[in-house]
């Protein structure tokens, strides 16, 4: 999965999360307002990802900026070499 920007065709405000640290990827992403610290961030799949979610119907992601105080979580497919 790599993220890909603009996070919405609107054109929202985006924030880059780790746009100046060469060891992490740079993250595009729309905070909701409030304090929960909520992101939407839009990803591109590879092609076994596609599979993937095509053969289960289904896929869901949250997650939550260093506002809300939560550790952030690295995502990874089972096919991703990375």
């Amino acid at each position: 999965m790599k993220p890909v920007s603009p996070v919405f065709a609107e054109r929202l405000p985006e924030v880059i999360f780790a746009k100046d640290q060469p060891e992490y990827i740079a993250l595009p992403a729309v905070r909701i307002e409030g304090d929960e610290g909520e992101i939407i961030t839009r990803w591109r799949l590879g092609l076994l990802e596609r599979l993937d979610v095509r053969a289960t119907v289904a896929a869901r992601a949250a997650d939550h900026d260093a506002a809300s105080g939560r550790r952030p979580v690295r995502r990874r497919h089972p096919h991703d070499r990375r």
